[in-house]
């Protein structure tokens, strides 16, 4: 399994502009919605066509691209195409599988939200290696396209922060591969309903992406590695919203799950389990002036040697509504929540329980929480009002059951002021979930992702 080969957590980087790096590709016409198609892949014949790609270089802006169940040994690119791209099945029964030749699944022309893929396993995938030459070297937009199609490599004007830092071959490729299930450069699709699991890059084993506004949902992120970011990893003018999904088993040097750099994140509704970074054993930021959003989520037994949840170098976090529970060190226990280099985190209505004897560790920087309980110690670097130091009082915490008992200081009737209810959970232990108050958030009722 590669690594990177630069000191993990160490990039402090100036985040470059996109501006128009990536063409359209060409002779893509946009027809009548009127017109749209639905173009069948079935392996065992009884479609248009055997392969995925096939079907998705004849489509037009507009069409359905509906894929059968089946194992699909290929890589896919989507080449600007505003087409969605469903299985008929689901994942369990639909699977990409990259086979160790690159990425899984490509978008770099400026696909928008109009772009769907849906309803398949990701697996396989081992990133793709970005060129740093000029991309007018290639000549034209669509010379271009014809070699991205290709696949060979990626030819970018401006190149990642992250590839800017790695050596690179005679040729001017960099020598860290991007993205090993899905790479997305100056592309904003929606990507529904995968599983994204066994794949591996030397940044972003996941998913890796680069001035992009994608959104994110009912995603299942899986046994992935990486150098940074096991599962995911976010460059520069990328605005990612996450929601509805499960990050676990990834293992990686800076970002046991997720790793961004001068980037925007939102995740919400979401667990991250089992995660494993030498800092940030669930997130690593660097840098960034907007704060990234966890809000109504799980952190659990993630480990690391510094942050075993999260690790922040002069960045910036919110943390609303979730639960730190479990995580752990490799090291000395240095804090769930790590800050460095002017950092601030901003909890509101968090529950901590078993995350060592620091809940916080901090560094030239700052932590203000509101309404949240910690235990067994209060943060040694938090300001702020309504918080205790208190058992939360899970129904059963080892096995990840945080509905909560009826004395729990977590519920909105025992907590101080106007806090609420506090954490991941309202219900209480052994009710239904249809049992919530009509005016109530709906918590645990909803799908552990």
């Amino acid at each position: 399994m590669r690594r990177a080969t630069i000191q993990p957590g160490r990039l402090c980087l100036v985040p470059v502009v996109l501006a128009g790096v990536f063409p359209l590709a060409g002779g893509i016409a946009a027809p009548d919605r009127a017109a749209a198609r639905t173009l069948l892949v079935a392996q065992d014949g009884g479609g248009e066509f055997t392969r995925i790609q096939d079907a998705i270089q004849v489509a037009n802006h507009g069409d359905v691209v509906s894929v059968a169940p089946g194992h699909y040994l290929e890589r896919i690119l989507f080449g600007g195409r505003r087409i969605q791209v469903r299985s008929t099945d689901g994942p369990a029964r639909t699977t990409i599988d990259a086979a160790g030749s690159g990425s899984v699944v490509t978008m770099s022309f400026g696909e928008s939200g109009e772009t769907l893929l849906e309803g398949f396993t990701l697996t396989g995938g081992t990133g793709t290696h970005i060129s740093l030459a000029d991309a007018e070297a290639a000549g034209s937009p669509e010379l271009q396209a014809r070699r991205h199609r290709a696949g060979e490599p990626l030819l970018l004007s401006q190149v990642p922060p992250a590839a800017s830092l790695a050596t690179t071959s005679p040729e001017g490729r960099s020598q860290l591969a991007f993205g090993g299930a899905v790479l997305l450069l100056s592309a904003s699709p929606v990507l529904r309903n995968l599983i994204i699991e066994g794949n591996d890059a030397n940044v972003g084993g996941g998913l890796y992406a680069w001035s992009t506004l994608p959104t994110v949902e009912r995603c299942l992120f899986r046994d992935n590695s990486a150098g940074l970011g096991a599962h995911v990893a976010l460059d520069p003018n990328t605005n990612i919203r996450m929601s509805d999904c499960r990050f676990e088993g990834g293992v990686s040097a800076s970002g046991g799950a997720i790793w961004l750099q001068f980037a925007r994140f939102e995740l919400r509704d979401s667990w991250i389990e089992a995660n494993s970074g030498g800092e940030g054993g669930a997130i690593y930021s660097i840098g960034g002036t907007t704060a990234a959003l966890l809000d109504h989520c799980v952190l659990r037994a993630n480990r690391a040697g510094y942050g075993s949840a999260v690790f922040l170098r002069d960045s910036r976090i919110r943390l609303s509504r979730c639960t730190l529970v479990d995580n752990e060190f490799d090291l000395e226990d240095q804090g769930a929540i790590y800050l460095v280099e002017n950092s601030t985190a901003e909890l509101n209505r968090c529950a901590f329980s078993g995350n060592g004897l620091n809940p916080t560790f901090c560094q030239d920087s700052s932590v203000s929480a509101t309404c949240s309980v910690f235990w067994p110690l209060a943060p040694s670097c938090a300001s702020g009002s309504d918080n205790r130091v208190a058992d939360p009082l899970f129904c059963n915490q080892h096995q990840g059951n945080f509905r909560l008992r009826s004395e729990s200081p977590c519920r909105s009737e025992n907590a101080p002021g106007d806090c609420g209810t506090i954490g991941w959970s309202a219900i209480l232990c052994g009710a239904p979930a249809d049992e919530l108050d009509p005016g109530k958030e709906r918590t645990e009722g909803r799908r552990q992702p």
